[in-house]
């Protein structure tokens, strides 16, 4: 009798057994579910003989936790629920997070709608978020709970112990922002074995009952993992270091200029899959009333054509002069010109650029395309038209 496994708490998930990873891929997309839902296996990796992993898009977008799969029930779970793919039935399986609120080790905020937050106290992304949350908090109610990872961050657990020091719970936001990253602390809280300690060890327990895999993890309120570049984007703020970043890009010499002459600037990132003539169209028409810093980018998560798609990047950012031409001439052939070998290996330039560009697509969960004002603003899709 083969051993049932079962991955909880994922926003994407499964039910796993034993297995081929290629077949069981295609069982899955010929599923009524796969074709209904339009999710789409994008690469498949086998994790042990019993797990395979998979990357998917949903609709069109890679979601940004795996799905595992099993070749005996097809059940998966998605965002916490137990789906039968062929009952079509969803069986409950994901933990409440709001009866958890009361737990958190600080709220910030006042609004209706709520976010629950799990966060390393060295983990930059993190205080980006946290960024993010101060100027949504006349919106919005998040509850911080402390997810420290030693591995990565050797001083976070001492420092999430000198938080849940602080007895008022109001101040303990401001301790945690203001915090340098590795900063040293008192000895007192160095090794604390009493009710703080404890105190802690019930917020890591929390967050492995909601299946936390990294920091920051946020969920809404119905327990339903969100990026946190889509939360700033539905609020409108943006954390005071993206206008340094967006700067820093176009001093580096990386955008692709449409508009020289205007004198308001706008950052239109199109995720390299995306490039074509409609993208280009759309460039020349926002250059009649701005200069138009145009920036094909990777996105990391999608490993789809990956090769084919880091050739291209390499081909256009090959040097800083020529971006452009070298772009369009892409478009519009479909083709490099010359012999693509010599783009294989990445020039200091384009390495340069791989790995800023790299920075801030992780930063903003950046998918497909996105426009931003250099005040690092979201621009709506109505600029577009």
């Amino acid at each position: 009798m083969k051993k049932k496994i079962l991955l909880m708490g994922l926003t994407a998930g499964c039910i796993v057994y034993a297995i081929d990873c290629i077949d069981l891929a295609h069982d899955f997309e010929s599923s009524k579910f796969a074709q209904k839902n339009k999710i789409h296996i994008v690469q498949t990796k086998k994790i042990t003989d019993h797990i395979c992993q998979a990357k998917v898009e949903l609709n069109g977008k890679l979601m940004s936790n795996s799905l595992f799969l099993t070749d005996e029930n097809r059940s998966i779970v998605i965002e916490g629920n137990l789906f039968d793919i062929v009952r079509e039935k969803i069986i409950k399986l994901n933990e409440n997070i709001s009866k958890f609120k009361k737990e958190s080790a600080f709220d910030i905020g006042h609004g209706k709608e709520e976010y629950y937050v799990f966060s390393d106290p060295d983990c930059p992304f993190c205080k980006i978020f946290a960024n993010i949350a101060e100027k949504m908090k006349n919106n919005a109610t998040i509850h911080f709970f402390l997810y420290p990872q030693k591995r990565l961050h050797p001083k976070s657990e001492q420092k999430s112990f000198y938080i849940l020091a602080e007895e008022n719970r109001s101040k303990r936001f401001e301790i945690y922002k203001n915090m340098e990253h590795n900063n040293s602390l008192p000895e007192i809280y160095l090794d604390n074995n009493g009710s703080i300690r404890k105190a802690l060890n019930r917020q890591i327990e929390i967050g492995k009952k909601v299946g936390v895999e990294g920091t920051p993890y946020i969920l809404n309120s119905k327990g339903e993992r969100v990026d946190y570049a889509a939360i700033a984007k539905k609020h409108n703020v943006y954390p005071d270091i993206f206008p340094e970043i967006l700067k820093n890009i176009e001093k580096a010499g990386i955008p692709i200029v449409f508009g020289e002459n205007n004198k308001d600037e706008i950052y239109y990132f199109v995720e390299i899959k995306n490039l074509g003539d409609e993208t280009i169209r759309k460039a020349k028409k926002l250059a009649e009333k701005f200069k138009v810093l145009f920036i094909p980018y990777i996105d990391i998560y999608n490993k789809e054509k990956i090769k084919e798609r880091i050739l291209a990047f390499r081909y256009i950012y090959h040097k800083k002069d020529g971006k452009k031409e070298r772009l369009l001439y892409l478009i519009e052939n479909g083709k490099f010109e010359g012999d693509p070998k010599k783009y294989i290996r990445p020039t200091p330039f384009e390495k340069k650029a791989e790995d800023i560009l790299g920075q801030v697509a992780q930063m903003f969960v950046i998918r497909g395309e996105a426009i931003y004002t250099s005040k690092g603003e979201y621009v709506p899709a109505q600029i577009n038209r």
